[in-house]
């Protein structure tokens, strides 16, 4: 579980600094969380330091329309 991997949360840390605009992963899976829930916690503390977060395979995944978040 990378949530919990001392560079995930070196990342988290940048984040809340403002010191990252975006952040590309390969897919949406990539990111490290274990399920949706948690992918929604993550996506919306990168929502509220303006941080977006892209994946190769499937676009934007913080841009908050309905397509994405479904």
């Amino acid at each position: 579980e990378a949530y919990r991997r001392p560079e995930f949360q070196q990342l988290m840390a940048a984040v809340r600094a403002g010191e990252i605009d975006w952040i590309i992963v390969e897919s949406k899976d990539r990111f490290g969380t274990r399920d949706s829930h948690e992918f929604g916690k993550f996506a919306s503390e990168l929502k509220d330091n303006d941080v977006e977060l892209w994946s190769v395979t499937g676009g934007c995944l913080t841009s908050g329309d309905y397509a994405t978040e479904i």
